[in-house]
């Protein structure tokens, strides 16, 4: 789930583009609003969506959490593998909720309550898997 709010900087980058590309293709007059490829392409290259970073809040055996954009995380994780632990890994327990909304999104505790659904719910579930399992 990588969003970004527009700024002004961006639209006036988004801007500095297009003058730029009129002046060198005077025949095929682009505006900001234009809803050509053409024009979609140069705001999309003008703002910069960046995806969220993995950071680590607490650090330790066997808990270890973070954030990751609005996500709140938490694992509980051994040395081992076990058959309590996510496909018999060595996360025994995840938490994922979104402090955004207050809600839990992700919950396993030797067992499956809730899977993840949300793209980037999915997206930390499965670094977290790919780190610490």
């Amino acid at each position: 789930m990588a969003t970004k709010t527009i700024t002004k900087a961006d639209l006036k980058n988004a801007q500095s583009v297009i003058t730029a590309y009129n002046k060198e293709n005077p025949s095929k007059k682009v505006t900001l609003n234009s809803k050509s490829e053409v024009a979609k392409s140069i705001v999309n290259k003008a703002v910069k969506v960046e995806k969220p970073k993995l950071i680590i809040t607490s650090r330790g055996m066997p808990w270890t959490g973070g954030k990751y954009g609005s996500l709140i995380w938490e694992i509980k994780h051994f040395q081992q593998g076990s058959q309590f632990g996510i496909k018999n890994g060595k996360i025994s327990k995840l938490f994922i909720s979104d402090k955004s909304i207050n809600k839990t999104l992700v919950e396993y505790d030797r067992g499956w309550s809730t899977k993840p659904t949300r793209k980037a719910a999915k997206e930390l579930f499965e670094l977290l898997l790919k780190k610490y399992n």
